[in-house]
Parts: C-alpha cells; structure tokens; sequence
C-alpha cells in the first residue's frame, strides 16, 4: 500500500515559483502558449512565455477578483521581450530584474484602484465626460442641480388617513 502525500495546511495559498531568472533556466522550459509563473506579491505575477523560436516574452499578471466559482479573475499584459538571444535595452527587450520591476508597477486599465475613489473625484470625472459628450452647458446645468437638490429629505410629521 502506497503512502499517503501529506496534507497541506492550507490547500488554496500557493504561488507559482517557476525560476525565470537565468537564461539557461528559460532555455529548459518547455515551449507552450500558457506563460510560466513567478508569484512577486499577493494577488500579482510576472510571466514568461517560452517560444519556438526567438525571444520569449516577459508578461504581468493580476488579480482583480475572483469568478462566481470561486477562480481567480486576472489581466495580464506584455511587458517586452526577453533577454533570451540579445542584451537588454531596458525598453523593448527585458531582463530578468527589469521585468521584474515593470511588473510590479504594472497596473491593468480595468483592474482594481490603488485606494477607493472619493465622491468629489467621482463628481469630477463625471462632469469631465459631460463636457466632452453635450457640452459645458450641459454640465453646468448638472452641477447646478446637484447644488440645489437638498442634503437631507424631508420628513413627514403627520399620517397620511
């Protein structure tokens, strides 16, 4: 009877630890369409796509939430190329280092915001696309309104019979 693999502790915290940061550790991993995983912080990855032929290509992942099954909802974005077969440039062609950095400030465009959003920034931004859309009458006209509606509603002091 073969014995039993130990449980985990926690079964559902893992990161992905794939040694990206040599380029004969690149060299060894097989060439597939889904990239390899380096965890660099919670809820954030830098990946790397091994091609056929060429360069790889440096991505970063994040988390921005989590599906109704319970699976981790990310967006991923191309950081550069890999300094597989040339020097780096630091900008289109990536080392290991610098692909790390780029991934830790990558921020995708729908992701979460770094800190909640205020209401007068909401108003703002709201009034922006106004603007943009019908013009700044329409805006003000907006901005007018808000100003005049009442701040708190009105209660009743007798039952209506």
């Amino acid at each position: 009877m073969a014995a039993k693999a130990p449980k985990r502790e926690n079964p559902v915290a893992r990161t992905a630890n794939t040694k990206l940061d040599t380029r004969a550790a690149r060299a060894r991993l097989k060439t597939r369409a889904k990239p390899y995983n380096l965890t660099i912080a919670p809820k954030r990855m830098l990946g790397h796509i091994r091609a056929a032929l060429g360069a790889g290509r440096w991505l970063a992942l994040v988390e921005i939430g989590r599906g109704l099954s319970g699976a981790a909802l990310r967006r991923q974005g191309v950081l550069g190329l890999a300094d597989d077969l040339v020097p780096a440039d630091g900008e289109g062609i990536l080392s290991f280092s610098q692909a790390l950095a780029a991934a830790a400030l990558w921020q995708p465009e729908d992701g979460p915001r770094s800190s909640k959003i205020k209401v007068r920034e909401a108003i703002t931004s709201h009034l922006r696309a106004k603007r943009a859309s019908d013009g700044d009458t329409a805006a003000a006209d907006k901005l007018r309104a808000a100003r005049e509606r009442p701040r708190t509603a009105s209660l009743r002091t007798s039952r209506p019979r």
